[in-house]
């Protein structure tokens, strides 16, 4: 039986933790540090790890990630700005989340750093919804390293197969299934409501996304 609904935060609640999620918002990006958008996102990956792994404060991590991408200033409180304001949700999950937490144990199961996460529980009152969040940032550890998901089991107090883990990657979804986990693999709210249906037809759905 089917306990706990856990679920992934970006690009499946909330975008993901690029600074930037439109066409418009990345130029705006690029012309304000003179970089190009390749340079921004390799310098990403470069400095991400660290910071997502809680090695390294948020301002490090700007200035890093800033001067890897061979910005014209280090200009920290404006990207630390800039990423708060277009943080969003996706779709109307948060409006799913509601309908789903008075029937279910919601969890989420995140790599995000700890400022990002405080961040985004403040914005977006993660904690109505969620009964625990647990983040890379937090433990120093993150997906797919099977370590995070035996932690998110422990601090549920539930046997893998009473979980059902929502991601948009494969990659992050196999070690759920290698420890006995149920998985979807996230495609957009309107697929994500037919295969929890699938899963637990007495489930509270809508019966289809708000728009």
């Amino acid at each position: 039986m089917m306990k706990v609904l856990l679920f992934d935060l970006g690009n499946v609640v909330l975008t993901n933790d690029l600074p930037y999620h439109t066409p418009e918002q990345a130029k705006d990006f690029c012309e304000h540090f003179n970089v190009t958008l390749d340079n921004l996102d390799s310098a990403f990956n470069v400095s991400f790890p660290d910071f997502s792994l809680g090695r390294i404060s948020e301002d490090e991590f700007w200035k890093r990630y800033l001067f890897t991408a061979r910005a014209k200033e280090i200009n920290v409180p404006y990207a630390k700005e800039f990423y708060r304001r277009n943080q969003a949700e996706m779709e109307t999950m948060v409006s799913l989340l509601d309908d789903l937490k008075d029937t279910s144990r919601l969890a989420a199961l995140s790599t995000i750093p700890k400022e990002w996460l405080a961040f985004k529980r403040d914005k977006f009152k993660l904690d109505r919804y969620f009964e625990i969040i647990i983040s890379s940032g937090e433990y120093g550890v993150s997906k797919p390293d099977p370590r995070i998901y035996e932690i998110a089991i422990q601090r549920l107090h539930v046997e893998p197969r009473e979980v059902l883990f929502v991601d948009d990657m494969e990659l992050m979804l196999t070690p759920a299934r290698e420890i006995g986990m149920e998985t979807i693999l996230f495609r957009g709210q309107e697929d994500l409501l037919m295969r929890l249906r699938y899963h637990d037809p007495e489930l509270a759905l809508p019966k289809r996304s708000r728009k």
